[in-house]
Parts: C-alpha cells; sequence; structure tokens
C-alpha cells in the first residue's frame, strides 16, 4: 500500500493512540496479551504472558504491522540475534509474523531513562546517578562497535532499566531498528559513503551527522554525550528548535560548558576526546569511563542506589560490568 505524507502521519498518531491487538487475545499459541506498554512510529509493545513448562513469564511483545517499518523489524531481529548473550542488551526470545503483524518477544524491562527523568524532582536526574549511567551506556556501546554494529539512535528514552530487583541497578540499551553494520568481515570499517542518509533523532544526533557525514561509533559516543546532558540539566539549549540546520548550527557554535550547570567540568575531557575522532577511529573506552568516574561526587560508588531506587542496595549484589 502506498501511503502519502499524511496518510502515513494518521497512521502513526492511531499507532500511538489505538490498541492493535486486545487484552487476552493469544499470539501464536505462546504469549497472552496483558496490555499496551508502549507505541510509537514502529509500531506497538505489549505485556504479555509466556507460558514456559507451566510456569508463566511475562515478557515484552513488540509488534508493527507489516506494511510499515518491516525491514527495521527485521534489522532488530537480526542484531539482538547478534547480541544475545550480551547483559547491556534484552535478550530476544523469539521473533516471526502473526496475522498480518511482525512481532519481536524480548525480555521485558523497567522504565526508560527519559521517563524516569521526566518523573523526577525538577525534571532531571542527580548527577551522580546520571554518570553511573554514562559508565553503563560507554560499556554498552562499547560492545556494540566491537561487535560491528553502530546503533544510530542513542538517546534517553533507548535505554531502560531493569525490571526489578536488583535488575532495576543495570542499564540497558534498546530499539536497534535504524542500526547499521559498519564493519567488514575482516574487521576493518566499511567505505565511507560521500552522503550519509539521515538517521536517528535530531536532538541527539552529532555535529556530523548534521553535515550527512558517515556515521561511526564516535557519533553514536556524541549521543550519549547529549544524552548524559538532557538527563542532568533538564533538557538542551536546542529543545525548542525545530529547523534541522538551525540545531545543528547551535550544537556547532554552543558551548557545552555553559550548558553544564550541574554536570562536572571533568566533562570536558568527555567531549575534546570525541572532537579528535573521526569515522574509522576506536574511541578509548576506558578513558571516558574514567572521565565519568572522576566526576562522581564523594561517596558515591557502584552500588549507591540509583534515584529511582530504595535508599538502601544490598551491598552483596555483583559489580555491574
Amino acid at each position: 500500500m502506498v501511503r502519502t505524507e499524511e496518510d502515513h502521519h494518521a497512521y502513526v498518531v492511531r499507532l500511538r493512540e489505538v490498541p492493535l491487538l486486545s487484552k487476552g487475545q493469544i499470539v501464536c499459541d505462546r504469549f497472552r496479551i496483558e496490555e499496551m506498554i508502549g507505541s510509537g512510529g514502529y509500531g506497538q509493545i505489549y505485556l504479555a504472558d509466556m507460558v514456559i513448562d507451566k510456569q508463566e513469564l511475562k515478557v515484552a511483545l513488540k509488534i508493527s504491522p507489516e506494511d510499515v517499518e518491516s525491514p527495521r523489524m527485521y534489522l532488530e531481529a537480526i542484531v539482538l540475534t547478534e547480541l544475545r548473550g550480551v547483559q547491556c542488551v534484552p535478550h530476544l526470545i523469539s521473533c516471526g509474523d502473526y496475522d498480518v503483524f511482525n512481532y519481536i518477544a524480548l525480555e521485558l524491562l523497567g522504565e526508560n531513562l527519559g521517563q524516569l527523568r521526566k518523573r523526577a524532582p525538577h525534571g532531571r536526574l542527580s548527577v551522580g546517578t546520571v554518570l553511573r549511567i554514562g559508565i553503563q551506556a560507554v560499556n554498552a556501546l562499547k560492545v556494540v562497535h566491537e561487535k560491528g554494529w553502530l546503533h544510530r539512535d542513542v538517546k534517553p528514552s533507548n535505554f531502560c532499566i531493569g525490571h526489578d530487583g536488583l535488575e532495576r541497578h543495570k542499564i540497558f540499551i534498546v530499539d536497534f531498528g535504524l542500526a547499521r553494520r559498519y564493519k567488514n568481515p575482516d574487521g576493518s570499517p566499511r567505505k565511507v559513503r560521500p552522503h550519509a542518509p539521515f538517521r536517528g533523532t535530531t536532538r541527539f544526533m552529532s555535529p556530523n551527522m548534521h553535515q550527512r557525514k558517515e556515521h561511526g561509533p564516535v557519533d553514536d559516543l556524541w549521543s550519549l554525550m547529549y544524552t548524559l546532558t538532557e538527563l542532568a540539566e533538564g533538557g538542551l539549549p536546542w529543545r525548542l528548535l525545530r529547523d534541522f540546520e538551525d540545531i545543528g548550527n547551535m550544537k556547532r557554535t554552543k558551548r557545552m560548558e555553559e550548558v553544564w550547570r550541574h554536570l562536572p567540568p571533568t566533562m570536558t575531557s568527555f567531549k575534546l576526546h570525541l572532537t579528535k575522532l573521526t569515522y574509522s577511529d576506536t574511541p578509548h573506552y576506558a578513558h571516558l569511563n574514567s572521565v565519568l568516574q572522576k566526576g562522581l561526587p564523594n561517596g558515591v560508588h557502584d552500588w549507591t542506589p540509583y534515584d529511582w531506587e530504595p535508599k538502601t542496595v544490598p551491598q552483596t549484589a555483583p559489580p555491574i560490568k
């Protein structure tokens, strides 16, 4: 079916508002729908029960109509399959098609960081929480990059915490529908395209992406820097701008040091490292983590509770990797 831009907009609005599946509906004889818990232009996400060995397991069921963003869901299934076993990525349970939908069944996670920020006092998270989120996120991106993939849509809503218990102390990177393989089979970077198509979310994309330059590992990290800034400061200076070029110009001219009212001065070293990297360079992930670690307030350590956790976390829990 060919849709006009107006038709597509109306359809996306409907996807966000009207559930395509109903409570109690059985999908593929395995999943019983409980409720819709998320939606977007790609489709919808449901809380569902999956029966395994006579026991019910809560899962996240992501569905997309076959005529909407099908390549995006196929790509996500491929990436998640290759990343199976990686702790910072939700476990892929199964994928396939059902009726007129494609679906992915995933490990159930908790809220995303965008939701947590909006609920926080003053609309921002504490510095100790944000810098430790950054350390986990750098580690997550390092693993994704080493597997040969770029995420290309790093932003607060694409990081989630675990569903319950000690898992809520962990950060997971989600939504690989815009990912791209950037390494050849021999491990070398793919050839740079003279004009790279726009991918991602304008507010968080790197300055290079505004110039249609090829997306490399460094660009995911620029997006992470903007993500951490929004989480700690409550917003980004260009959040009210709508023009793509205007946003890019502000990113190139605005000194982030003027934006970081709560983040520590050490963040300048984080940004400086990114400015030195090109498309094919491998970021110094350990250095970036060291910068974030040095900025932690006194008394904040690995198992200090995050803002969304109870004030005490069992000290017997293993360290985050």
